[in-house]
């Protein structure tokens, strides 16, 4: 991945760091990073092994269910929040968000950055 390519998605991820917004991630559906406002590497990769994780568990869920494709995963807890969206079939953008903060927001601006990237990864 070229320098210019990786500050493109780094300026992408960055846009979706608004209020309660704890972290933003880009990685392949296996797990690996390809870019992510997570500053400490244990964070960043375990962030993406979760991530990768609950994707082939929402996968399994939505074909064994006949749910159709799935385009989103979406993990509440007690704190916070995991939203998880598909970027084409190779890669995943996952946002770490604190209790709170309004979803709907969230979800459209990562579907209009899911949409940039899909031609990036």
């Amino acid at each position: 991945m070229t320098v210019a390519l990786q500050n493109e998605i780094s300026t992408l991820l960055t846009s979706l760091k608004t209020n309660g917004v704890k972290s933003v991630a880009l990685t392949t559906i296996e797990g690996r990073s390809l870019g992510s406002t997570v500053v400490e590497s244990g964070a960043r990769f375990k962030l993406g092994a979760l991530s990768a994780a609950s994707l082939a568990i929402g996968t399994k869920a939505s074909g064994e269910l006949v749910l159709g494709e799935l385009d989103q995963v979406h993990i509440l807890a007690s704190e916070g929040s995991l939203l998880l969206s598909a970027v084409g079939h190779k890669a995943l953008l996952s946002v770490v968000l604190e209790r709170g903060v309004d979803l709907n927001g969230v979800i459209r601006d990562m579907k209009r950055v899911a949409t940039q990237l899909i031609g990036m990864v």
